[in-house]
């Protein structure tokens, strides 16, 4: 993340040396510079030259050098140089920051001396290279949490390893060399759909044994991805499901709820609990012997998160063999054996992980204060749900915002009545920056297009002032 951290240094020396009017031409294309590729303007940098003779404007040189990272059909870059390069890395390593658990030791029950190469068979960023490629390409933002289309960076020769393997017998192979396509190491050249099938005819589920024997889908792809885009990406659920190996979710205590809690954090900015007591009444328990449903002001989190991870039921964290060989942790399923209607249980449910991943979307929304309450029928469904709201584009605005201008605008639901003292302290500059990020939340929402998000930033009034105030005071 050098060239990101970089580019931050550089514009906090912008920022600070000057006072509060315009900038000139020149400092704007140097922020930007920075910005976009994480390096200072290059000493004999022809664009740098025409913008000081009055020949080209500093704006739409930065636009200009946003492009130069754009991808081709193919998913490579449409121009492969040293500056493409650059812009491109750059704000992958920019959605990076969105996720702070990306490392495969962070998997819960992670296993050095067994699963150390998890991640050349399993792409660990897989959710930051589907944002750049959203940046970069004509994915539509929307489709970020839709679909099982998961992608793969081209970044370095990808080796093969040894990969130990379940047969459908349940004999274990650990020297099955097979191509392991995330191995390359080095900056990223461009962002491809992910890689060929490698399936699986056995897996095993710790503590359960394989998954023939405990009612797994069996003959799966070890690359899979399990649908809601990002939501379904293995890397995302294994890093942020928050329990380890073989657990099997009941609808109560054991939940993948810190997964559900990440996405909305992540993705849409939302701060739990995003329910009041009001909203939840029917759901306190007395008599419930999990503790959380006993009190309300637990069930202001709970709602959201365990209706939400309802959803991922029927997933569990596995490994492609059984025993202390060289293999991959990854995610496996439970095969569905029951059909039921959604609901919220106040205690643990008998073969719970083998129902049909029902769920619902209940959390109180922050744009206008509505409660959103909506029955969804599987992770698919819940990713699209989530791309209708305001706040998933808001908080996306939010980021790039932050990102170019340094402002951390605070969203939160302003119609709630315990956010009084919130709403007291706000300045009138607050209140203009929100409404700034709101715009480009609405406009991200008709257009779909992050590049014309990073554009309205830059073209805005905030952009060309030294200190980022719209106004060019205070």
């Amino acid at each position: 993340m050098k060239s990101f951290l970089g580019s931050m240094a550089l514009i906090a020396v912008i920022v600070y040396s000057h006072s509060a009017h315009a900038l000139s031409e020149k400092a704007i294309y140097s922020r930007c510079y920075a910005q976009l590729t994480g390096l200072p303007v290059p000493t004999n940098s022809t664009v740098m030259a025409s913008i000081k003779a009055g020949k080209t404007k500093a704006i739409d040189a930065c636009i200009a050098l946003l492009n130069k990272g754009k991808l081709a059909s193919s998913g490579a870059l449409a121009v492969n140089d040293t500056e493409s390069v650059r812009v491109l890395n750059n704000f992958y390593q920019f959605h990076r920051t969105w996720f702070p658990t990306a490392n495969q030791d962070q998997i819960s029950g992670y296993q050095n001396e067994f699963d150390s190469n998890t991640n050349d068979f399993i792409e660990m960023t897989t959710p930051a290279l589907t944002l750049t490629r959203a940046l970069f390409s004509d994915l539509l933002y929307s489709n970020v949490l839709r679909g099982t289309v998961k992608y793969a960076p081209v970044r370095g020769t990808t080796g093969t390893f040894a990969l130990a393997q379940t047969d459908a017998a349940g004999n274990v192979s650990s020297t099955s060399v097979v191509p392991a396509p995330y191995s390359g190491t080095g900056l990223i050249s461009g962002i491809v759909p992910g890689s060929s099938a490698l399936i699986l005819a056995n897996y095993s589920v710790p503590n359960l044994g394989l998954a023939t024997q405990v009612d797994g889908q069996t003959g799966i792809d070890l690359h899979r991805a399990l649908g809601g885009g990002i939501l379904g990406q293995q890397a995302y659920f294994l890093l942020n499901v928050g329990h380890s190996k073989g657990q099997v979710f009941d609808g109560a205590l054991k939940m993948p709820r810190k997964w559900a809690k990440t996405t909305l954090e992540n993705m849409l900015c939302f701060s739990l609990p995003a329910l009041r007591e009001s909203d939840i009444q029917a759901y306190i328990s007395s008599g419930s012997d999990v503790p959380f449903r006993r009190a309300g002001s637990c069930i202001t989190c709970h709602a959201t998160m365990d209706q939400f991870a309802s959803t991922a039921r029927n997933w569990v964290v596995a490994e492609t063999a059984k025993g202390n060989v060289q293999k991959s942790i990854m995610v496996g399923n439970f095969t569905v054996g029951a059909t039921v209607a959604n609901s919220w249980s106040a205690t643990a449910v008998a073969g719970y992980h083998r129902q049909n991943p029902t769920g619902k979307l209940m959390i109180r929304s922050y744009y206008n204060g509505t409660l959103i309450n909506r029955d969804v029928a599987n992770v698919e469904e819940m990713g699209a749900r989530l791309t209708e709201l305001p706040e998933y584009y808001q908080c996306a605005a939010k980021k790039y915002f932050r990102y170019f201008t340094g402002i951390d605008v605070s969203l939160y639901d302003r119609t709630d009545p315990a956010n009084a003292p919130l709403n007291k302290a706000l300045t009138e500059r607050d209140v203009e920056d929100r409404k700034f990020v709101e715009t480009l939340g609405k406009e991200l929402s008709q257009t779909q297009s992050l590049t014309k998000l990073v554009e309205s930033i830059l073209r805005s009034n905030y952009y060309n002032k030294a200190t980022f105030n719209p106004r060019g005071s205070e």
